[in-house]
C-alpha cells in the first residue's frame, strides 16, 4: 500500500513543491516515509470533507528533499515529483489514507527531431519574458534549453496553470500529446499576459 497525501494542488514529475504539514495524520505519514526512505503520493483532491469521493485516481510520487520542523509541531517539507501512479482500492481506515497503485509508463511517440520541441521552447521563452514584465516574482527556476523528449513535465512547471490543467497533463500517457497540450496552454497564457500588459499601458496613457 502507498501512503497518499490528498491535496488541492497537483504535483508534476520534476516539480518541486513546499508542503506545510500540521495535521497529526500527515505527521505520521511523514515519519513513516522518512523511516522507510519511501515516497508518498500527492493526489489532487477537490473537497477535503469528501476526500475519497473527490480524489483523483492518478497521482505523483513525492520524494522528500528536506524537512524543517517547528516548535508548534508543524513541519515545512520540500518534495520533488517523480513517477506517476494510478491509484485504486483507496483505504482511509488508518491514521492516513493509503492505496494500491501502479506506475504509469510513458508512451514515447515522438523523437528528438520533432519540431514540437523547438515550438515549445520558443513559446516558453516568450511566455517567460512576458511573465517577467507582469510579475517577475512568479518566474520559476532557469529554463534549460534545448528541450528533450523527457522534458514535457519540466516545461509545464514553468507555466502558471490551473490545477485541473495540471491534472490533465499528469494523466496524459502520450509524450507527443502532452507537448501539444503544453503548447496550447502556452498560447492561451501568452495572449492573456499580452492583454494584461496592454491594459496596463492603456491605463498609464489615461492617467
Amino acid at each position: 500500500m502507498l501512503p497518499v497525501f490528498p491535496l488541492n494542488a497537483v504535483l508534476l514529475p520534476t516539480e518541486h513543491m513546499e508542503l506545510r504539514i500540521f495535521e497529526p495524520r500527515y505527521n505520521a505519514l511523514l515519519e513513516e516515509c522518512l523511516a522507510t526512505e519511501k515516497p508518498f503520493i500527492v493526489a489532487f483532491c477537490t473537497d477535503h470533507d469528501n476526500e475519497i469521493g473527490t480524489l483523483s485516481d492518478v497521482g505523483c510520487a513525492a520524494e522528500i528533499v528536506s524537512t524543517t520542523p517547528y516548535e508548534d509541531g508543524t513541519q515545512r517539507v520540500m518534495v520533488e515529483g517523480t513517477e506517476r501512479y494510478r491509484l485504486y482500492q483507496m483505504d482511509d481506515s488508518g491514521l492516513y489514507m493509503q492505496a494500491q497503485g501502479e506506475i504509469i509508463n510513458e508512451v514515447v511517440d515522438m523523437d528528438e527531431a520533432d519540431p514540437v520541441l523547438d515550438t515549445t521552447a520558443t513559446l516558453l521563452e516568450i511566455y517567460r519574458e512576458l511573465l517577467a514584465d507582469v510579475d517577475p516574482s512568479m518566474l520559476r527556476h532557469n529554463l534549460r534549453l534545448p528541450l528533450r523528449i523527457g522534458d514535457s513535465f519540466e516545461a509545464a512547471t514553468h507555466i502558471l496553470l490551473q490545477e485541473s490543467k495540471k491534472q490533465a497533463l499528469l494523466e496524459e500517457a502520450s509524450t507527443r500529446k502532452r507537448f501539444d497540450m503544453v503548447i496550447k496552454d502556452l498560447q492561451i497564457e501568452i495572449e492573456r499576459m499580452r492583454f494584461l500588459l496592454s491594459d496596463e499601458d492603456d491605463q498609464e496613457v489615461v492617467n
